[in-house]
């Protein structure tokens, strides 16, 4: 536990404030290891079964907003499709769905070069 945990009343920004400033406080003096990297597609081998451990890399073909967002608290739901070809897996109503999401690396790196930065940085 890096910090004690805060109760929170909706949007109490002086409590979420202090639990940020907290947490930020402490962030320095942690270290993080990645003990499994799940976006890495060499540990997926094509003839095994995909599930939760053994993630299937798709692509997202549909993307539909569901509802209408006229302010910015109104939430945002939408529909997506997925392309599940040569993955073996099918889809009944009510299975749940793990999304890793990735962003393209030559945005990244683009971004990383206008920023003048390394992406190994503290963000704060």
């Amino acid at each position: 536990q890096l910090v004690p945990r805060s109760d929170v009343d909706q949007e109490d920004w002086s409590v979420i404030d202090s639990c940020v400033d907290a947490v930020l406080g402490v962030l320095p003096a942690v270290s993080i290891e990645t003990k499994q990297d799940y976006l890495s597609l060499s540990e997926v081998p094509c003839d095994q079964s995909y599930n939760r451990t053994k993630p299937f890399m798709s692509t997202m073909t549909v993307k539909r907003n569901l509802t209408k967002q006229e302010t910015d608290e109104d939430k945002e739901t939408i529909h997506c499709e997925f392309e599940l070809t040569g993955s073996g897996l099918t889809f009944t109503a009510g299975d749940a769905l793990g999304i890793y999401p990735q962003n393209n690396p030559a945005d990244v790196q683009a971004m990383l070069r206008a920023l003048h930065v390394t992406g190994t940085e503290l963000v704060v």
